[in-house]
């Protein structure tokens, strides 16, 4: 994963940096969380060197290094958890690109395509939607998009919100109504 795409991505000066027991870490933002690659430990201290921000700016920068990441952040499937999202179309919207995703249940989750970024490599990426359960407190989480890249998870981006997500897709109908613009599938069937 190239960290300036990571960098762009999270897109804020406030980070989260979790280390699982395993000693596998994610750099994230209230937004996104990507897995760092193993090859390097960051640190408090490293970690904007290795972001490549001025020293002159590192001040305004606050990094948190956390304890136990959460359960979102696991980077196995899991089973009960996990649904497999389908990306159906890609529209642009207010100078983004959003990527609409949607289960076989008909549940929809749109992604914008500049969090997706940092995760894109040489293998596919699947799309799962990943509704955990915070196993200290029982408490259902928020779902989130979980990117997997050779069956592990890479990345987990929060979607759009369903408000936010309805207001897109009602515009949408209305200019496709009106002959204003058109969209285009993917390859997969939609129904």
């Amino acid at each position: 994963m190239k960290l300036s795409k990571v960098k762009k991505a999270l897109n804020t000066q406030n980070l989260k940096l979790y280390t699982d027991g395993n000693g596998d870490q994610w750099l994230a933002s209230a937004h996104a969380a990507y897995l760092m690659d193993r090859d390097l430990t960051l640190t408090q201290d490293n970690l904007l060197a290795v972001l490549d921000v001025d020293e002159d700016k590192r001040a305004d920068w606050v990094v948190t290094e956390m304890g136990k990441a959460p359960a979102c952040l696991d980077q196995c499937p899991q089973e009960g958890c996990d649904e497999l999202l389908i990306p159906i179309m890609s529209v642009c919207w207010l100078d983004e690109l959003i990527t609409i995703m949607r289960t076989d249940d008909g549940a929809l989750a749109m992604v914008k395509q500049s969090q997706i970024a940092p995760a894109d490599g040489k293998e596919p990426l699947t799309f799962m939607l990943r509704r955990s359960v915070d196993p200290d407190t029982g408490e259902v989480m928020t779902p989130v998009v979980a990117c997997f890249r050779d069956m592990l998870a890479c990345a987990m981006l929060a979607p759009i919100k369903p408000d936010a997500a309805e207001a897109i897709m009602e515009k949408m109908r209305a200019c496709v109504e009106e002959g204003l613009a058109y969209c285009v599938e993917s390859e997969e069937e939609t129904t």
